[in-house]
């Protein structure tokens, strides 16, 4: 047996989380039985459903949903890691897993449990949570099954440093697209032209919006990714082309604390003046696609057409700090936690 920290969901965070939100213990390992693996954790997954499960119920297709965190219970987060003891001779020592391991250092996987699975060998483990998890799952599937992306279109990210942005944009470059970024620093709009190679970004908290996508976006808009929602969403629409389409996949201005859900004033009159087709995007419904999709990535990725963006804060004990900056836009890529180095 050995010694596992854990964080627990002390109360119900009101705004952005606090530490005494959250009860840090040090518990043991319990003994494996047949069909189970210890999973030692490396790296722990920022994003919006971690914040959400502290208050709520994620519903899936099938009427199932995935429960919010109950009080005194370990937080619910997707991460993986390396088994470093095992009793299930699909998971042996060694071998790297990922899913639903919670925030700890270490987890105990059962054989058939939908939300863990063992991931191909030689997967770097940054990049199995970052472009072939949730983010790069999120960004093929909303671009390709729901965006129709054409050559010479333009494409409008919202949150286009994050995660998913980053790689929406990589991806809508290589369809021969305009791709224009939203961000909230003069340092990240530069960061995507730049580094990322986005061929506009405008700061959306110093320059007037209604202006700068008129000026950014001279043909308009045929699809906006739409990872925020929010009062944006107003500003965009009268910009949207004929027949453009809305993906949405986040509700990011609104999660992190109490609001009044903007963002809708606009919404009807644009879909009859303009034909917009709005619709909502939850990777999880492309479950039965992700091993497709994943490989269609990677041989991006080792063509040279795909970069991997991320930032990482070390330390199991700064999961807070992590989803803080998470909505505070401080991260560039996937945000990611380093709790060890595996075994």
């Amino acid at each position: 047996m050995m010694k596992n920290k854990q964080i627990l969901l002390e109360r119900r965070p009101v705004g952005p989380v606090k530490d005494e939100d959250f009860k840090i213990v040090v518990t043991q390992t319990p003994e494996l039985a047949d069909g189970e693996a210890l999973v030692q954790t490396v790296y722990l997954s920022i994003d919006i459903p971690l914040r959400l499960w502290l208050e709520h119920d994620i519903p899936l297709d099938g009427g199932f949903k995935l429960p919010k965190v109950e009080l005194g219970k370990v937080v619910t987060a997707f991460g993986n890691g390396v088994v470093v003891e095992s009793r299930n001779p699909d998971m042996p020592v060694g071998c790297s897993v990922g899913g639903m391991l919670g925030l700890q250092e270490y987890t105990v996987v059962k054989q058939g449990n939908p939300f863990n699975h063992r991931l191909p060998d030689g997967i770097p483990l940054d990049i199995a949570l970052n472009g072939l998890g949730n983010s790069g799952m999120t960004a093929y599937f909303g671009l390709y099954d729901l965006g129709h992306p054409k050559s010479a279109q333009t494409v409008l990210i919202s949150a286009a440093a994050g995660s998913i942005g980053v790689i929406v944009g990589q991806l809508a470059k290589n369809e021969g697209c305009r791709v224009v970024g939203l961000a909230g620093s003069d340092e990240k709009t530069r960061w995507l032209v730049d580094q990322v190679g986005f061929d506009a970004a405008i700061n959306y908290r110093s320059e007037i919006l209604d202006t700068a996508l008129a000026e950014n976006c001279p043909n308009q808009i045929n699809i906006y990714f739409d990872v925020v929602g929010g009062a944006i969403l107003d500003v965009v629409l009268p910009h949207m082309a004929n027949h453009g389409r809305v993906v949405a996949c986040g509700t990011m201005a609104e999660e992190s604390g109490p609001g009044t859900w903007s963002g809708l004033h606009q919404l009807y009159n644009n879909l009859l003046k303009r034909r917009i087709t709005v619709v909502g995007l939850n990777a999880a419904d492309y479950m039965a696609q992700y091993t497709e999709a994943g490989a269609k990535l990677m041989k991006w990725s080792q063509e040279g057409k795909l970069r991997w963006f991320e930032t990482v804060i070390d330390g199991l004990e700064r999961v807070p700090e992590a989803m803080n900056a998470l909505f505070e836009g401080a991260n560039k890529g996937k945000m990611l936690v380093k709790v060890s180095e595996g075994a």
